[in-house]
């Protein structure tokens, strides 16, 4: 199953945006950037939201686009699945193995507090520090190829998420924890900093990393999670599937298919994570002054 639409919550009903509206292929990643502009990432290219079209961006992209992220001088990053874009609001570059990447396959996207582009691929990772990429696999002990995640805790340690576990980068090397150490599954999908904590989603359900251990959220176990995020109003949405949750520091709320949403399963596979089913139009909402309000 593909839907090739994008789902806006309108105080308390949904309005689909699809080809008619100029959005085409199934859309994988959604990104304000810091004017506004909403880029989304399909699996035939990247498009720009002017609040009443998609625009095609022009960067002869025919390719799924998975990830981006803007830095903090402003360029925009894509992840592409045959190499890595970079654009200054001018000129368009696009990276490859030849460049320094250990992969043309591009997954995910993450700039660190020191201004690190991370770059997560199907065959290893890497880190651009302004200059040139640095590879980082065994030499810093990622003995993992496949990056599904990247994110940065609040102490500013780097971990990364695989079919095989976590990592957590301190003085330059990787730790890896497992099942063995408290993991609720080893298949890591998504981390999200969240305060003091580490939300981590995983294929049998998701877990908190509190600093010293690793604990299972009771509601969500044996449930497949993709992705959570935080919005700007501090609370955690989570893709699954079986819909979207909702956490405002307390309180759990599932929304479903009950509640307007296309289809319970809001995931990668299906071109709905919550980022852009659901999660994202907390951006929206400032964008077009009509969106989701709980």
């Amino acid at each position: 199953m593909q839907n090739d639409s994008l789902n806006e919550h309108t105080w308390g009903t949904w309005k689909t945006y699809d080809s008619s509206n100029g959005l085409i292929g199934g859309v994988w990643c959604i990104y304000q950037d810091r004017k506004d502009k909403l880029w989304i990432g399909t699996r035939t290219g990247i498009f720009c939201f002017d609040s009443n079209e998609f625009v095609t961006f022009k960067a002869d992209i025919e390719n799924d686009v998975s990830s981006i992220c803007e830095d903090r001088h402003g360029n925009l990053w894509f992840a592409v699945w045959n190499c890595l874009i970079r654009y200054d609001g001018k000129n368009i570059v696009k990276y490859f193995t030849e460049d320094g990447l250990p992969s043309n396959l591009i997954k995910v996207l993450y700039e660190d507090k020191r201004g690190k582009i991370w770059i997560g691929t199907f065959n290893g990772l890497a880190y651009f520090d302004g200059q040139s990429f640095i590879n980082c696999g065994k030499n810093y002990g990622l003995n993992d190829s496949m990056i599904n995640a990247i994110c940065e805790d609040q102490q500013g340690h780097i971990w990364i998420g695989t079919p095989n576990g976590i990592y957590r980068l301190y003085n330059n090397t990787f730790k890896k924890y497992t099942k063995e150490d408290g993991l609720i599954d080893n298949r890591i999908l998504t981390i999200c900093p969240y305060g003091n904590e580490l939300w981590i989603g995983t294929t049998s359900g998701a877990c908190i990393f509190d600093g010293h251990e690793f604990k299972t959220i009771d509601i969500l176990n044996n449930v497949y999670v993709w992705y959570i995020y935080e919005d700007r109003q501090k609370r955690l949405w989570i893709a699954s599937i079986k819909g979207v949750y909702c956490f405002d520091g307390n309180n759990f709320i599932n929304y479903t298919t009950d509640d307007g949403l296309l289809d319970n399963r809001v995931n990668y596979n299906y071109f709905r994570i919550m980022k852009i089913a659901f999660g994202s139009l907390i951006p929206l909402a400032e964008l077009l002054a009509s969106i989701l309000t709980l």
